[in-house]
């Protein structure tokens, strides 16, 4: 795995990029990121999987090997729940469920 941390010493300012190629062509992105004032809370993670016919073959193995990944990277301690739909929808718990080593088995 590659991870990539980038930090700034001032992180809630605003800020603005703007980007010009050689033909006079530009880009701008801003960056506008709030201040919370807000305790810790437990996190809440909703997997939305599509499981239409459109996602046969590598498409839904692609998905699936995703869905694994992001699994394996949840925080401990926090609630999940996995969504998929196709022609209707089905949650795979009726409310969200703690996370945990047997979760999932």
């Amino acid at each position: 795995d590659l991870v990539v941390l980038i930090t700034t010493t001032q992180p809630h300012t605003p800020r603005l990029v703007i980007e010009t190629n050689d033909k006079g062509a530009s880009v701008a992105m801003v960056t506008l990121v709030p201040r919370f004032d807000i305790g810790i809370s437990k996190s809440e993670y909703v997997f939305v999987v599509d499981r239409s016919g459109s996602m046969s073959g590598s498409k839904i193995e692609n998905a699936r090997k995703a869905m694994q990944l992001f699994l394996r990277s949840l925080p401990a301690d926090c609630y999940l729940n996995i969504v998929g739909f196709g022609n209707t929808f089905t949650a795979l718990f009726p409310e969200p469920r703690r996370y945990g080593p047997d979760t999932l088995t």
